[in-house]
């Protein structure tokens, strides 16, 4: 049966929930980049085409002669590769750092939030006991690895105390930066996780409208 049907704030809520989640398992694959970027002229060739501009019309004030030569400046693109080295480098001499700021089991939790967002959309029983089941390992799941880690000595007291179990709890405590965890993220893989969010959501309650209208007995 339909458990029931989500207003306003329940595909909000299921939204942002899944969403959260993708955008937590982009965070583990290599962060991506545009493949260009916009080159501007040389600022030996800027400085050319201002004199040549300057000499050409001797009547034309500073101003409209460094708009002209703006104009002027010719721009391209330049192709680079859609990894961003720099920023994995940048990132990985950190003990603590990305989707580790958020939580100690990032894989886990990316999995039980996606499910739980699927939860929470309402829709047939199977469609909910089926997103809870990710959302109940990542926990008991994760509480297992840290007990284990912490026997073994993997979890350092120090990461253990600056992390957390649960998503977003060490920064909601104070124990992370949002600031820092801002500047990690990889926003193109972010933005693409986000894409694939709305898409899923739409799906998802075309569907379930479609299946109220063609067999309202199952609400």
């Amino acid at each position: 049966p339909i458990l029931w049907m989500p207003g306003l704030g329940g595909k909000f809520a299921s939204f942002a929930v899944q969403t959260t989640g993708l955008v937590l398992a982009s965070q583990l694959a290599p962060p991506l980049q545009l493949p260009f970027a916009i080159t501007a002229s040389p600022k030996a060739e800027s400085e050319a085409i201002k004199r040549r501009i300057t000499h050409s019309h001797p009547a034309i004030g500073s101003e409209a002669a460094k708009t002209a030569q703006d104009a002027a400046a010719p721009m391209g693109l330049k192709a680079r590769c859609p990894i961003d080295f720099d920023h994995s480098r940048r990132v990985g001499e950190k003990e603590v750092s990305g989707p580790k700021r958020v939580t100690r089991h990032p894989a886990l939790w990316a999995m039980g939030l996606v499910g739980a967002g699927t939860a929470l959309s309402g829709g047939l029983a199977t469609h909910v006991c089926f997103g809870a089941f990710p959302f109940a390992m990542a926990a008991i799941g994760g509480a297992h690895q840290d007990h284990r880690f912490r026997k073994s000595g993997a979890l350092s007291p120090a990461v253990d105390a600056a992390t957390s179990l649960f998503p977003f709890e060490a920064l909601l405590a104070g124990r992370q930066s949002w600031a820092e965890l801002g500047e990690e993220v990889a926003w193109v893989n972010a933005g693409l996780a986000t894409a694939v969010g709305v898409g899923l959501a739409a799906r998802r309650w075309r569907a379930l409208q479609a299946l109220m209208r063609t067999r309202p007995g199952l609400a």
